[in-house]
């Protein structure tokens, strides 16, 4: 999955249009980072989780959709117990590449704060992002770059993608009025949304196994109507 996200052309171009409000998020952040969210004053930090959210709010639409998407027969040849640690692992690489490793970098960019203010917020930011990933796998319907994009498919994206930036606008306030600066609130939200993701996460990679499945049983009804086989 980590190698055809960087090799699909049609998957790139579909985020490449996204690239410019990226730079311009991480930017704002940089100069967030003077403003600790436990100071009591509003933090551009406070957007952190709700960009990861949303950069794969952004990835796990589009992740099924690929431009050599004829190839999907190959899944056919594996058996199916295969498919549940198949759905973990795709699980793994995205949430490897877009929540351990930014937050683990995150923590070399906090330091001002305080080691207890900086890793306090990347474990509340990491599980946030985490829930975000738990929930957003249903977004995926397939094997990953096995289907053909729609015309209209763009569109429906660009629908989620709105209303998804206004819930996060949403949760920012809520989080920014009702959890910081107090440090427990803050640790025992981690906590809770925590043990949301793994649950949301658990329930999410069984649906999408399910999908996977039913798409290749879609495939492969396909070929039986343009092949016929012989004994």
């Amino acid at each position: 999955t980590r190698r055809m996200m960087v090799r699909d052309w049609q998957f790139r171009r579909g985020l490449i249009g996204l690239l410019p409000f990226f730079v311009i998020t991480l930017t704002s952040l940089a100069k967030g980072l003077k403003v600790s969210p436990f100071s009591g004053q509003f933090s551009a930090m406070h957007f952190a989780p709700h960009l990861f959210g949303f950069m794969l709010f952004s990835i796990c639409p589009a992740l099924a959709f690929g431009r050599d998407y004829k190839a999907a027969w190959v899944f056919l040849l594996i058996p199916g117990r295969a498919f549940g640690p198949f759905a973990r692992g795709i699980y793994s690489s995205l949430w490897l590449l877009a929540v351990v490793l930014p937050h683990l970098g995150m923590l070399a960019l906090l330091w001002r704060w305080g080691w207890l203010d900086a890793c306090l917020f990347a474990a509340f930011s990491g599980a946030f992002a985490s829930l975000y990933l738990g929930l957003e796998l249903r977004l995926i319907d397939g094997v990953p770059f096995s289907k053909q994009m729609l015309r209209t498919q763009g569109a429906d994206i660009l629908m989620l993608m709105f209303v998804g930036a206004l819930a996060a606008g949403i949760f920012v306030a809520l989080q920014y009025f009702l959890l910081f600066p107090p440090r427990t609130r803050v640790a025992a939200a981690a906590i809770v949304f925590g043990g949301a993701a793994y649950l949301a996460t658990r329930s999410s990679l069984k649906s999408l196994e399910i999908a996977m499945r039913y798409n290749l049983g879609i495939v492969s009804s396909e070929a039986t109507l343009l092949y016929t086989e012989v004994d």
